[in-house]
């Protein structure tokens, strides 16, 4: 089974309360986090540090 298959059938486990979250909300932030520096970064053509201010 793909990971976003697994990933996508947790959050439904858990929305069901047959399941305990794989992460937390602190693990998507970072990812997201991640994610939007590379589009600053790419948008500007500079380095960007983390913690992002938005």
């Amino acid at each position: 089974m793909a990971l976003a298959t697994l990933y996508i059938t947790n959050v439904i486990d858990v929305l069901r309360g047959d399941a305990e979250p794989e992460t937390d909300g602190r693990v998507g932030l970072r990812s997201l986090e991640l994610l939007i520096a590379t589009y600053i970064s790419s948008r500007d053509g500079k380095r960007v540090s983390l913690s992002l201010d938005y």
